[in-house]
């Protein structure tokens, strides 16, 4: 009888620093202008739920960055491709605009790492 291998490595876990981390930058955009003007438009609160439907759809998990597969495979999906443009256009007229000034007032200095699991 042929003798397998195993491995196994251990579990990453969150750190303390880590998710003060993660909470700093959560209250940070939630305390943004632009969240702000995105909150007080039904529009563009509307157009956020409907991609985050098709996100779901689509089997994205929500509570992660998505890796470049499931990235590439949303680039090709029509649905949302039209949905991304949707919230652009909802952002604009709540008077948010897209760029990486605002994007760096909205998010702040640090990258999302979110805490780790």
């Amino acid at each position: 009888m042929d003798a397998r291998l195993f491995s196994s490595s251990l579990r990453a876990r969150a750190t303390e620093d880590a998710d003060a981390d993660y909470r700093i930058f959560v209250d940070r955009l939630k305390n943004s202008p632009q969240m702000q003007k995105i909150a007080n438009s039904p529009e563009a609160m509307a157009a956020l739920m409907e991609m985050a439907k098709i996100l779901q759809g689509a089997g994205i998990n929500m509570n992660r960055k998505p890796s470049m597969f499931e990235m590439m495979k949303l680039a090709s999906n029509t649905e949302f491709r039209a949905a991304a443009n949707k919230v652009v256009e909802e952002f604009k007229k709540a008077g948010v605009e897209l760029n990486s000034e605002s994007m760096m007032q909205m998010f702040g200095n640090k990258p999302l790492t979110g805490p780790k699991e």
